[in-house]
């Protein structure tokens, strides 16, 4: 049984509760959990961030160094900037009327 599969039923989430933390598809958790497809480096360490599961456990040929983790969190940090962005912009005409 996969580790994260475990971790889920110990703590009693349900598979569509963790898919939905972990920002993929019930059916993508499936596949992890039964071994069908290997989960992805930035799922696994957004994973690893929700269960305190380390990367290694999830996935043992990947080498995450705090370096690498520490730019998906740049990345990720940026993607939502980039996102949001749009929205201040939006905001901030409304905000000013003449």
């Amino acid at each position: 049984m996969h580790i994260l599969k475990q971790w889920r039923e110990a703590n009693g989430l349900g598979s569509q509760d963790l898919a939905y933390f972990l920002k993929i598809t019930s059916a993508s958790l499936s596949q992890i959990e039964t071994g069908v497809t290997r989960i992805s480096g930035d799922t696994a360490i957004k994973a690893s961030q929700l269960t305190g599961i380390p990367v290694f456990d999830m996935r043992p040929d990947l080498k995450m160094t705090d370096e690498y983790i520490n730019e998906f969190h740049a990345y990720q940090a940026t993607r939502k900037a980039v996102k949001q962005a749009p929205l201040e912009r939006k905001k901030n005409k409304r905000q000013v009327q003449p």
